[in-house]
């Protein structure tokens, strides 16, 4: 099963019983409230970026619609309604029941100086005090004219078995990316998700 197929189904009671209040699709973010205290962000995923935000395909407000309605486009194959999706699927997740681990990412790891870390992703502010704590960092990147040290993003399927360490930005599962980065990641020590 496809990791956006096991998040809808263990969200899919939630989903099923639950409201949306208010959606926000940026050139950025995409946000989605399901509650006072409950929302969700995903990167809003697009081709091209325009002057204005792309319509998600549908004829009327996305408020009021159940999520389970939204949750339909996580793994879909259309990358706003996906974003859409993972924004609705991390508001449903965003409540008190769950048993998080939270703080920096950099303190919880468990990351070792001999380790090689392999980044899907650029999360620049983590670049630096990664390299500082561990053997190599090796960065993929869709975008790899931002950095000269980046690689492509589909060197990283055959790089991640030989990495400690697998940090993968969660923008993977909106493009569907995820599931062969886990399988290239299975034997790593520690595979996290980011953003």
């Amino acid at each position: 099963m496809k990791l956006a197929e096991k998040i809808r189904e263990i969200l899919s009671a939630r989903a099923s019983r639950t409201r949306i209040q208010e959606v926000r699709i940026g050139l950025i973010y995409t946000a989605v409230r399901t509650g006072d205290k409950e929302a969700g962000l995903a990167y809003t995923f697009m081709e091209r970026r325009g002057s204005c935000c792309p319509e998600p395909g549908k004829s009327s407000p996305l408020a009021g619609k159940m999520a389970a309605e939204l949750m339909t486009g996580l793994g879909s194959g259309k990358k706003i309604e996906s974003s859409l999706g993972l924004a609705t699927a991390n508001s449903l997740a965003n409540y008190q029941e769950l048993n998080v681990i939270a703080g920096d990412i950099l303190e919880i790891a468990d990351l070792r100086p001999e380790d090689k870390v392999g980044m899907v992703g650029y999360f620049q502010p983590l670049a630096g005090p990664l390299r500082k704590r561990v053997s190599s960092l090796t960065i993929f990147e869709q975008d790899t004219g931002r950095d000269s040290k980046l690689l492509p993003e589909d060197k990283a399927p055959e790089f991640l078995p030989r990495c400690d360490v697998a940090l993968i930005t969660s923008t993977t599962i909106i493009n569907g990316t995820i599931d062969n980065l886990l399988a290239a990641a299975q034997d790593c020590r520690e595979a996290i998700l980011l953003g």
